[in-house]
């Protein structure tokens, strides 16, 4: 926490710390409400402290990232988001046409896929009509 931080004044911030059995409360010198921002340092002093003294740290960061790879990331990120979203749309309306005919051959016929069964009853059909018009 900042100590001069009058969003969350350091009381509040005390009293929260005290309500979470592995929290350590670190005042920052000279800062208000954005520690990570005003005195990133010190900020990542404390993590670093912590992560040490609990064994929690995972791996480091060499620097910061650039703008540039910030946004590749987030296209990255919205690309696969839009494609899970498409898949799962696709898997829906498939789901949804196989629970809607009785047999495949029905939803096939139903989308445009004939097969040759059906292709002979559509010409015994257009036969039949020209036949009873006396054209065959």
């Amino acid at each position: 926490m900042g100590d001069g931080d009058e969003l969350t004044p350091p009381a509040l911030s005390e009293e929260i710390a005290a309500g979470i059995a592995s929290a350590r409360l670190v005042s920052v010198p000279d800062c208000g409400h954005l520690s990570t921002l005003e005195r990133p340092e010190a900020v990542n002093q404390a993590r670093r402290e912590y992560n040490t003294r609990t064994g929690t740290t995972l791996g480091t960061v060499d620097r910061a990232l650039t703008d540039e790879e910030r946004a590749a990331l987030a296209a990255q990120a919205a690309a696969a988001a839009e494609a899970a979203t498409a898949e799962n749309e696709r898997k829906r309306q498939e789901d949804i046409m196989m629970a809607s005919y009785e047999t495949e051959l029905d939803m096939r016929r139903a989308y445009g896929e004939h097969t040759c069964f059906h292709r002979i009853d559509k010409l015994v059909a257009y036969l039949d009509g020209w036949r009873r018009k006396g054209l065959f």
